[in-house]
């Protein structure tokens, strides 16, 4: 629940309350600032986003969202985003199964190995996708 008021100085404050974590309130010098920062939090709250960039940095916070994302191996992200989509329209044991089977495939792959190395020696992994 966020609450928007003018102070008395002519700034406006933004709180927003939860059941059962801190309150977060910050001033703004607009009501369309205090506007903008509830919407901003509330997205984040319930997951519609999961990071906020300033437009100035946006390109930058994605490429660097990008570029994290593809050092890893393509064929475990591949069985990842299957196993989001799919998982949604199935029962938990299904989606668990569905899970077990594609755990067992990244396994095999001589990605699973350069991780492990990687891990071991405690340097960044090299996959080649293989």
């Amino acid at each position: 629940m966020a609450t928007i008021v003018k102070t008395p100085s002519g700034t406006w404050k933004a709180v927003i309350r939860k059941t059962g974590w801190p309150t977060s309130s910050k001033t703004f010098r607009t009501k369309r600032d205090a506007d903008d920062w509830v919407r901003v939090r509330s997205a984040l709250r319930i997951g519609l986003v999961s990071q906020v960039a300033e437009s100035e940095k946006l390109l930058e916070s994605a490429m660097a969202m990008a570029n994290e994302i593809a050092a890893h191996p393509i064929h475990s992200l591949r069985l990842s985003k299957r196993l989001i989509r799919d998982s949604q329209e199935v029962s938990l044991p299904i989606s668990l199964g569905m899970a077990s089977s594609m755990q067992a495939l990244a396994q095999h792959t001589q990605d699973r190995h350069e991780a492990l190395a990687a891990f071991m020696e405690k340097r960044a992994p090299v996959f080649q996708n293989t």
